[in-house]
């Protein structure tokens, strides 16, 4: 779900029928039933689940189908392409063996929905919440140590495998040119976080994602190769058969073409946050941040380097969006007026803790348990 759930279920109930009958060839005689939001997701945008009867070429079916609905509103993140979403995704569920659901089409005239969106088949399966999260409530806090430890390692091989998708000869088009390298690369995400900062801060200082900023320009990585990188590496957006195997990988708004740091860097930070940040201890089974490494580099052959830039500057990246959330959460009406979240987070915290920078005083203020 988004910060505050904004779509309309009854409208979106009388307009898909049309949408879909338009879109999807060979499609009549469409119903739409069972409209709903799923209420433990991320923040970056809305999500919509509906059940699909319909004539498929003269044969009646139902299909339970997922609406990735672009944000109405300033969002999270500094820009969203829907498009360009459906594009990475279609690729790669066409052109790999990636567990990427095949998206059916995008729409995007915002008419049916109030704003673009895609659809793609439901993908039945075990997902981990973030809101509450997964260290703290839900299944995974019920399986064993063993099994926590499965999941974990079927997840890195499912990252190795994103990584090492040709995206060179499967065409992927995410704006870096095929023989470009890391230090241009590592110039523009920058260039974006400070962006991003400037926008989400709307002229307020915040001297800990300012310092982080100055620690990742001073602290500027080597040379890496560049890979497919997934941009949300998490357990969170994944889908799991009974066994713990991945069956589906989502949310592909932020993919990019980065080294492969870049992802274990954004892994770390966010299993960071949803133990330590939130106060949680470390659930049994999970690997120790080296160990976690360690396996990549075994699954992959491939060593690691400047670990802690990318960390960094995840943490850059999760203190901005808690920055637009504390501002989304306000303007709601779920956090009251002078709150401190966009200064005091739990991403704040602990990017502070990362670069040695001033701890911050007070009670950190989080998105989880505040959202609609």
């Amino acid at each position: 779900m988004a910060i505050k759930n904004r779509t309309d279920l009854d409208r979106a109930a009388r307009a898909l029928p049309g949408v879909l009958q338009r879109r999807l060839t060979g499609v009549s005689d469409v119903r739409v039933s069972n409209v709903r939001t799923p209420n433990d997701s991320g923040m970056s945008n809305e999500t919509v689940f509906f059940d699909a009867a319909l004539t498929n070429h003269g044969t009646p079916t139902t299909r339970t189908l997922v609406a990735r609905i672009a944000p109405q509103h300033d969002g999270i993140f500094l820009d969203y392409d829907i498009e360009r979403e459906y594009r990475l995704m279609l690729s790669l569920s066409e052109g790999t063996d990636l567990p990427v659901p095949r998206p059916l089409f995008v729409e995007p005239d915002p008419e049916a929905l109030a704003a673009p969106f895609l659809v793609m088949p439901f993908v039945p399966g075990r997902a981990l919440s973030d809101d509450p999260p997964y260290t703290l409530a839900g299944w995974l806090t019920e399986v064993d140590a063993d099994a926590r430890a499965l999941l974990i390692d079927n997840t890195l091989r499912a990252l190795a495998d994103i990584h090492a998708v040709d995206w060179r000869g499967l065409g992927i088009d995410l704006g870096v040119a095929a023989d470009e390298d890391t230090g241009s690369v590592i110039e523009r995400r920058l260039v974006h976080e400070e962006t991003f900062f400037a926008w989400a801060m709307e002229g307020q200082p915040n001297p800990v994602i300012e310092a982080g900023l100055a620690w990742l320009r001073a602290n500027l990585p080597g040379s890496s190769p560049l890979v497919l990188s997934w941009g949300d590496a998490r357990i969170s957006n994944v889908i799991y058969d009974d066994d713990l195997n991945p069956v589906g990988l989502l949310d592909w708004e932020r993919a990019a073409i980065a080294s492969r740091e870049q992802d274990l860097g954004w892994w770390l930070f966010s299993a960071r946050h949803h133990t330590k940040g939130i106060g949680v201890p470390e659930p049994s089974g999970f690997p120790q941040a080296a160990q976690l490494v360690a396996r990549y580099e075994a699954l992959t052959g491939y060593v690691c380097s400047d670990l802690l830039f990318y960390e960094v500057l995840a943490g850059v990246e999760a203190a901005c969006m808690m920055v637009r959330a504390a501002r989304m959460l306000t303007s709601a009406g779920l956090l009251p007026p002078g709150n401190t979240m966009a200064l005091n987070n739990p991403a704040s915290v602990l990017l502070a803790e990362l670069i040695g920078a001033t701890p911050l005083d007070g009670e950190a203020i989080s998105f989880i348990g505040n959202r609609a």
